[in-house]
This record gives structure tokens, C-alpha cells and sequence, in this order.
């Protein structure tokens, strides 16, 4: 099974290595931006690892206690927190804030991120069952809620950097809250929050790292289209009576 999760961490990988390539900023040359695609990969091998290092299924432990104690009763708020991000990326814009990306990329690029995040999340589910911490199910790890929070707040991030950094850490407050709550609520390890956490922000990150060079393809091949010219002719020949379709490039 951990062969299984790490060929899915070298896929990710390799995705992110090619978008690095599309992009004429390649980010190899950028140390920073590299950084922040070494974050969540490095988020991602922690809560893979957790499941074979003694020290850190500890942790877990340890944390699933903590909560034990200062549980009074279950808040179901996460299951409503987890896509205030996504909407606050797609409308921020109405209430005044400048976003350095259209409406219309905006809606394309979520759509990119949240598939390739659930694709994630319910391949590794489904790869590798893991009972969450409360006995309710198998598929504990990685947390689905977390990765959807982190995926809008990275994208709240990237999307309005340039006029505030607050949007971004207000984003990021509001995902991490609904990590701890994963925990709080005995749905998840710590182990699974954490990376649900990296799969939510390498999501985005590729999403928008992809989205330019998906654009500019379907631009030219809608260029090609419009010089493509399609004719189509009725004929009779002898006793037969049909029509023939040319086209000119």
C-alpha cells in the first residue's frame, strides 16, 4: 500500500515538474516559488509516513487524547467552513477586492484544482484504508474537509496576494479551523489533516500553474477553426443523389 502512495506523490510530482517547464518563469529558476511547491509535497510524505513511524502514530495518539479531554460535544460547522475559501476566491471581487485573475479564470482554475484534489483524496481513500479515529469508517486518511478548505485558501492566496496578504491569511486561518475541527470532532488523525493539507494546497498550486498553457492552447486551436472553411455541395449523377463535404485549411 505505501508503494501505492508514494507512485501517487511521483505522479503529483512529475505534473508539477512539467507545469514548471510549460511556464516561462520555469519556478526551478525561482528558489521561493520552488519552496512553496516543496511545502505541501513535504506535507503530503508526512501523513504518508505517519503510518509506519512509530514516534509519529504516537503523536496522532496523543492528539486524539488531547481532543478526547476538551471535547464537550461534536461541532458539525466544518462540514459548511470547508468551502468558504472557494467562494471568497470566486467573489471577493464583488465586494471591492482586486484579484489579479478574471472571473472567468478563476471559475476554470477552481474546477482544475477541486477535480485534481477529490481525484487525489478519493484515490489514496480508496488505496489505502485507514480507520478514523471515532471507529465510524475506513477512510480517515487524508482528510477530505481539509484538503477542500486549503484548496480555496491557496487559491484565495495566489488570486489576491497583490492587494492584500490579509485575504490569504484570513483564508488560511479559516482552513486551518476546519482541520482542527476534523480533529476536535474525532473524524480524523492528525496525520490525516495535515496531508489533506498539503494535497489541498499542491492542487491549487498545479491548477494554476497548468491554467495559462491549457488557455493558450484552446486560443490557437480556436484560431485554427475560425480559418478552417467547410463546404458542402448537393449532386446528382446518374440515378444517384447525394451531396459532398469539402473543407479548406
Amino acid at each position: 500500500m505505501l508503494k501505492q502512495l508514494l507512485l501517487i506523490i511521483l505522479i503529483l510530482s512529475g505534473l508539477n515538474s512539467f507545469g514548471q517547464r510549460i511556464q516561462r518563469d520555469s519556478l526551478s529558476h525561482n528558489k521561493k516559488e520552488t519552496l512553496k511547491l516543496l511545502i505541501p509535497g513535504t506535507l503530503i510524505g508526512y501523513g504518508i509516513l505517519a503510518h509506519s513511524i512509530d514516534g509519529l502514530q504516537d503523536l496522532d495518539m496523543e492528539i486524539k487524547n488531547a481532543a478526547d479531554e476538551m471535547r464537550i460535544k461534536r461541532i458539525h460547522a466544518d462540514d459548511y467552513i470547508q468551502f468558504i475559501p472557494a467562494v471568497a476566491y470566486l467573489g471577493l471581487d464583488f465586494i471591492g477586492a482586486e484579484s489579479n485573475q478574471s472571473l472567468a479564470d478563476r471559475m476554470v482554475i477552481t474546477a482544475m484544482a477541486h477535480v485534481l484534489m477529490g481525484a487525489t483524496v478519493l484515490c489514496i481513500k480508496d488505496t489505502y484504508p485507514h480507520m478514523r479515529p471515532d471507529g465510524s469508517a475506513s477512510n480517515s486518511f487524508p482528510s477530505g474537509h481539509t484538503a477542500t478548505a486549503f484548496v480555496g485558501a491557496e487559491l484565495v492566496r495566489q488570486a489576491f496576494k497583490d492587494e492584500s496578504p490579509w485575504y490569504g491569511i484570513g483564508a488560511y486561518t479559516l482552513a486551518t479551523t476546519v482541520a482542527a475541527m476534523r480533529i476536535y470532532n474525532d473524524k480524523h488523525w492528525f496525520s490525516d489533516v495535515v496531508a489533506g493539507a498539503g494535497i489541498g494546497i499542491i492542487s491549487a498550486r498545479l491548477a494554476t500553474l497548468f491554467y495559462p498553457y491549457l488557455k493558450e492552447h484552446f486560443s490557437d486551436l480556436r484560431k485554427n477553426a475560425k480559418k478552417t472553411e467547410t463546404f458542402i455541395s448537393p449532386f446528382v449523377y446518374d440515378k444517384a443523389v447525394g451531396f459532398s463535404v469539402g473543407m479548406k485549411f
